[in-house]
C-alpha cells in the first residue's frame, strides 16, 4: 500500500497548478510566505510538503521531546481545522464505499470514478452541509466495517467447523462400511 504522503508527491505538479492563486484571489488579505499559493492543511503525516507547497501543518514532537505550550496551541487550532476535512472524507466514504475500500477495479476508470464521486458528494454537502456529527458518521462507518469484517471471520469458521463434522460423518460410515465388508469377507473366507 501507498503512503498519502508518497501519492501526494508523485502529483507535486499538479498539487502546485491547482493551489495557484487566480489573479482576482491575489487582492485578498494574505500572511505569510508564497501568497501566490493557497495554503495545503495536513496533517503530521505530510511533514516535508511544506518545501514544495504552502502548507499548514502541526508540529511534530522531537524525539524524546516536548512541545512547547505554543507549538501545541498551534496544533490544537490546526487539528480544530482539520475536523471539517475528516468530516468531508467520512461524507465521502459514507456515500460512496468505492472510496472507503481498496479499489479493485479497472484502474483505467479509477479517475473518472472518483472525480464524479467527489463532484456529487460537493452536491450533497452543498444541501446537508459538514457537521460535528459527520465524525460521528465516520466513526459509525468504521464500525460497520469491523462489523462486517467480524462477521466474515465468524461464518467463514462455522463453515469450516460444519466441513470438519461433515467430514468425521463421511469418515465414520465410510470406515464402518470398510469394516462390515471386511467382516463379511472374513466371515464368507471361513
Amino acid at each position: 500500500s501507498v503512503s498519502d504522503k508518497a501519492i501526494f508527491d508523485d502529483n507535486l505538479d499538479f498539487h502546485r497548478t491547482n493551489l495557484t492563486k487566480h489573479p482576482s484571489e491575489m487582492e485578498m488579505t494574505d500572511t505569510g510566505g508564497h501568497v501566490e499559493q493557497w495554503a495545503v492543511l495536513a496533517d503530521k503525516g505530510y511533514q516535508g510538503i511544506q518545501h514544495e507547497v504552502r502548507a499548514v501543518l502541526p508540529t511534530k514532537k522531537p524525539s524524546g521531546g516536548f512541545l512547547t505550550f505554543d507549538q501545541q496551541c498551534t496544533n490544537d487550532r490546526i487539528a480544530t481545522h482539520r475536523v471539517v476535512v475528516e468530516n468531508y472524507f467520512g461524507r465521502l466514504k459514507t456515500l460512496w464505499a468505492v472510496c472507503g475500500d481498496a479499489y479493485r477495479w479497472n484502474r483505467k476508470n479509477y479517475d473518472v470514478l472518483f472525480q464524479t464521486c467527489v463532484a456529487i458528494t460537493n452536491v450533497h454537502i452543498r444541501f446537508n452541509p459538514l457537521h460535528a456529527e459527520d465524525g460521528d458518521a465516520t466513526i459509525q462507518y468504521v464500525n460497520r466495517l469491523n462489523a462486517i469484517g467480524l462477521k466474515k471471520i465468524k461464518d467463514k469458521k462455522k463453515a469450516q467447523q460444519k466441513y470438519r463434522e461433515k467430514r468425521k460423518t463421511r469418515l465414520t460410515l465410510l470406515l464402518a462400511s470398510e469394516s462390515a465388508i471386511s467382516g463379511n469377507a472374513c466371515d464368507s473366507g471361513n
